[in-house]
């Protein structure tokens, strides 16, 4: 490494480790990143290396006292990104992060974050970031992030509109869609873009952002690009973001009348649920149903769609079915699925002869995950393949592999 290369790293390490101390301190920056970084200590700094040490405040406090998973996340956002720029002294933005929670951390509790650049594939850079509680070093989350950099230009080398700067828009449209029915957005907790074509410097596009559904406080916006010419689609994004309501406009919303919907609900193809609590037998619980929204012909009641395919909403009740029964074979019985996504590779005709195979293929706690594949008999050919997270009655029957066949 000659002298001027070790010059430029270290500069790219002093200007994350500067700019995550301004967000500690608040300086010039939102009051939201003020209020979730106020406080954090970097312990160590190195390039593709990061360590700090937080103490949670009382103002990131969920209703029960741990730390807001929201603000947990923008902590992990934030740090994995400076860790990228101490590697790459570009600008850069989330293309896609993924966190896993193991446990929570109270306020006033003391955690150790530690990021890591993982490796890069071509303008796309991936980083972990662990979250630890500090005494016993027992892990509460940690978030899997790829990143892309951007030049201070939105041209690519080719003379088109560059995916990192779409892709800051995307974010920014959705966050503003979101604002304007649901209050001040904190952060993007999940963030995916799918591009199909491209479009060049000085031509007119339009993006429309559509708030679609929420789940818990967390509501999903839709964007689309497209050509102004010709309508052509350049790029979807769809992501969740998590909110600080404002309550006059909830309680507005919440006062408007209930609209009767036509029709009638045939399967759940995407059944999330968040838990906050618990409840004891014989106590007594009021549940409250909203339809907040529907796409398409989501609400189809027969099997067979309108161009002869399997309906993808009977394949899912199919999927789901035979999920649970994987897991019956091992004991214990099915509570409710807690997570369930399903891939589509492509679809069966009404008559057509497909297998769907069941495997559990892990366990954390009282949740047993199980993936099911349906493929074509008489090629093999990948259909569907869904994963799932299921509550168990019995978790310590079960082992960590296993198969059940259809």
């Amino acid at each position: 490494m000659t002298a001027h290369d070790a010059k430029m790293e270290e500069s790219s390490v002093q200007k994350s480790v500067k700019g995550l101390e301004d967000l500690s301190k608040g300086v010039l920056v939102p009051e939201l990143e003020a209020l979730t970084f106020a406080g954090l200590q970097i312990v160590e700094a190195g390039k593709g290396f990061m360590r700090c040490r937080f103490i949670v405040p009382n103002l990131v406090a969920d209703k029960i006292g741990n730390w807001q998973v929201g603000a947990m996340a923008t902590l992990i956002d934030v740090m994995g990104v400076a860790t990228i720029c101490s590697v790459d002294d570009h600008i850069h933005v989330t293309v896609d992060l993924s966190i896993s929670f193991y446990s929570t951390a109270k306020i006033k509790e003391e955690v150790e974050i530690e990021a890591r650049f993982v490796r890069s594939r071509g303008k796309l850079t991936s980083v972990v970031v662990e979250v630890r509680r500090k005494e016993n070093g027992e892990l509460i989350a940690v978030g899997k992030q790829w990143s892309t950099s951007i030049n201070k230009s939105t041209q690519d080398q080719d003379g088109n509109w560059h995916a990192g700067a779409v892709a800051t828009l995307i974010d920014t449209v959705g966050a503003t869609a979101v604002y304007s029915v649901a209050g001040y957005v904190h952060v993007s907790v999940d963030f995916t873009i799918s591009f199909y074509s491209t479009a060049k410097i000085q031509e007119e596009v339009e993006i429309v952002a559509k708030v679609v559904g929420y789940r818990g406080e967390l509501p999903c916006v839709e964007v689309e690009i497209r050509r102004k010419g010709n309508g052509e689609l350049i790029a979807l994004g769809r992501q969740w973001m998590y909110l600080r309501k404002n309550i006059t406009q909830v309680q507005m919303l919440e006062a408007l009348p209930p609209t009767p919907l036509p029709g009638h609900v045939k399967t759940s193809v995407d059944f999330n649920i968040s838990f906050y609590s618990t409840a004891k037998i014989q106590e007594e619980v009021e549940i409250e149903a909203k339809v907040v929204g529907n796409k398409g012909k989501l609400t189809s009641v027969q099997i067979e769609d309108e161009n002869g395919n399997w309906q993808v909403g009977a394949m899912a009740t199919l999927i789901d079915d035979v999920g649970a029964a994987a897991i019956v074979t091992l004991g214990g019985n099915i509570k409710l699925s807690v997570d369930f996504n399903i891939s589509f590779y492509s679809t069966a005709k009404i008559q057509e002869k497909i297998e769907i195979e069941a495997k559990v293929v892990g366990d954390r706690g009282k949740l047993t995950s199980v993936q099911v594949e349906v493929r074509r008999k008489d090629n093999g050919e990948v259909i569907a393949l869904a994963k799932q997270w299921m509550a168990s009655t019995n978790p310590t029957a079960i082992p960590r592999m296993s198969k059940s066949k259809l």
